[in-house]
């Protein structure tokens, strides 16, 4: 979805909050909001690597791509 779509849920939901009486510490409120803005990271794994490699057959087992 898109990030802006996200956000505006998210302060959409603690603005509701705030009306009904929940209390949420702004502290918590920031680090929602700077967790929902960090970048995304990805492992792969090339094909055509070496197949002799232990790193790369760790790797496999530990997200078992066999």
């Amino acid at each position: 979805m898109n990030a802006r779509f996200l956000k505006a849920i998210v302060c959409v939901g603690l603005g509701m909050g705030s009306v009904m009486g929940i209390l949420v510490d702004p502290e918590k409120i920031t680090e929602l909001l700077s967790e929902m803005s960090q970048p995304k990271i990805a492992i792969t794994i090339p094909e055509d690597d070496d197949k002799d490699d232990p790193v790369r057959q760790l790797l496999r087992r530990s997200v078992k791509l066999h």
